[in-house]
This record gives C-alpha cells, structure tokens and sequence, in this order.
C-alpha cells in the first residue's frame, strides 16, 4: 500500500523545467573582403561597391533556449531552398554536446542587413550571381569555457562570428558559383547580452482528476487499515 501511495504521490508533482532564453546582439564593421575562384570579376570594382555600401556599424542578434542542448542540420526539399526546418525539410543530423563545446540551436537570429550586402553587390556588378551552393541549413551556437560562436549556413552563403578573449571577427561567405566564393569580413564588438528566463513547456503533465480521486480513496483506506 504504501509503495502504491508513493508513486500516486509522485504522479501529483508537477515538474516544471525552466529555461534560460539568452540573446546576444552584436555591432560588425567591415574590414575588407577576400575573392576566391574564378577571376572573371573586377576586384577594385567590388572593393569600391563594398566600401559604399557598408554603413557601419551592422546589428545582428541571435537567439536560443538553453535547455535545447544540440544543433541540427537540415536537408533541404524539393523546393531547393534551406529553411531551417521549416517548409518541406528535414532532418538529415542532429549533434550534442562534446569535448567541453555545447551546441545550440537558435530560435531566432537576424544577420539580414548582412545578406543583402550581396543583393546590392548583385544591382551594382550584373556578373554576380546566387547559387544554391549548399543543399542544407543550419544555424546554431556554439560554447566552450573561452569562446562563444556563431554560425548559420544555407543555400547561397555562410556566415560565423567567434568571440573569444583574443579573437572578435564575423565572417560571411558568397558562393558565387561552383568554383568562386566572396568573402566579407568584420570585426565584431558584443553590444548586449540578455538573459530572460522563462517556463519550458518540457515538464511532466498536470495529474488528472481521476488520480486525485484515487489517491483520496488510498489514503482513506491506509487511515482505516492503522
């Protein structure tokens, strides 16, 4: 009986997980660019196209649950576009924590005002095209003890920030096409990091009214029993 009543018990307790939502916004200026592949651009024209059209400083944030302790990479459909997990992908790998890194995925990030950096290179430099380069997504954090990093990869791009003690860089990589990259470099400097905490839908289901009643009926008859 009272092994029966133990576990009623246990049934009662609502076990709530609470988590840590964590922002961290970021301030890039841009320091220069790299070109790889294929020499069929004018390079002085893209280093004049990207002086104008980087108005420093550049805002980016990300996002993430701190009870979500993995990162996953996404496959895309057959609409041929990476969308995190949205639309019609799906789920080629998912990794945990290891070697003293934890992975992340993000709930939410914002890098557009870097992306369009290659829409407006596009409208200044005709020769320049998108290319689904990748047929996956993924966009996540990683930790250790001394760095924090950042990366998001789909279709047409790459972008990653390492912050470390010694090291604030962004960076984020065009694929042109099959044979040419562009890569655009920042130095990043943290504006914020933000700690929200917040109640997890992960926790074990409110008990029932029919355990409540059955609980009331064990504990009358353990009462009678004594």
């Amino acid at each position: 009986m009272k092994h029966i009543l133990t576990t009623l018990l246990l049934l009662l307790i609502s076990k709530a997980t609470f988590a840590d939502i964590i922002k961290y916004e970021y301030s890039l200026n841009y320091i220069g660019y790299e070109y790889y592949g294929v020499n069929y651009l004018d390079e002085s024209q893209i280093a004049f196209e990207l002086d104008n059209l980087n108005t420093n400083p550049i805002e980016v944030s990300f996002t993430y649950d701190d009870t979500l302790m993995y990162y996953s990479n996404w496959l895309d459909g057959d609409n041929g576009v990476g969308e995190f997990g949205g639309g019609d992908d799906t789920l080629e790998s998912r990794y945990g924590p290891v070697r003293g890194y934890s992975f992340f995925d993000f709930t939410a990030f914002n890098i557009s005002p870097v992306i369009l950096l290659l829409d407006e290179l596009i409208v200044r430099i005709p020769e320049i095209e998108k290319t689904n380069y990748t047929n996956h997504s993924n966009a996540y954090t990683s930790s250790s003890s001394t760095v924090d990093a950042f990366s998001i990869e789909k279709d047409f791009y790459s972008f990653s920030l390492e912050d470390s003690a010694s090291l604030q860089t962004s960076r984020v990589v065009f694929y042109l096409n099959e044979s040419s990259q562009l890569a655009v470099n920042f130095e990043s400097s943290l504006v914020s990091r933000t700690v929200t905490p917040s109640q997890s839908d992960v926790s074990v289901p409110e008990p029932q009214t029919g355990i409540i009643l059955a609980m009331g009926v064990m504990l009358l008859l353990l009462r009678r029993r004594r």
